[in-house]
C-alpha cells in the first residue's frame, strides 16, 4: 500500500470518528454497530501510525495529537464502552478526531 493511500485511510477514518451520531446514523447502513464499527475503523487506520511517521507523513503535533487521541478513545472504550456512544465524554473525542483529521490535512 502506497504511503498516500495509508494517509488517506487514516484521514478517513478520523473524518468518521469526527462525525456526529446522527449523520452516522444516516450516512451508515441500518444493520451496523455505528459506534463498533467506527471505534474499528479508527483502529485500523491508528494502526497505519508507524508506516505514516517512518516515511515523514505526518508533523510532530499531528502525531501527539493522534496518540493524545487514542488514549482517550481506549479511556472511553474502558470507562463508557460504545453503547454510550452519544454521550459528552465521546463528543469529546469526536471534537479531537476533528482537529486531529485538520491537522493532519495541513501537514
Amino acid at each position: 500500500m502506497e504511503h498516500q493511500q495509508q494517509l488517506d485511510i487514516l484521514i478517513k477514518s478520523l473524518d468518521l470518528l469526527a462525525s456526529s451520531v446522527e449523520d452516522l446514523e444516516r450516512t451508515l447502513p441500518a444493520f451496523v454497530n455505528v459506534g463498533e464499527d467506527v471505534i474499528s475503523e479508527f483502529e485500523n487506520g491508528f494502526l497505519l501510525l508507524p508506516q505514516l511517521i517512518e516515511n515523514k507523513m505526518l508533523s510532530t503535533d499531528s502525531i501527539v495529537s493522534m496518540l493524545r487521541l487514542n488514549n482517550k478513545v481506549q479511556w472511553c472504550l474502558r470507562n463508557i464502552g460504545e453503547e454510550y456512544f452519544s454521550n459528552e465524554e465521546w463528543n469529546k473525542v469526536r471534537a479531537l478526531a476533528k482537529l486531529t483529521s485538520q491537522l493532519i490535512t495541513k501537514s
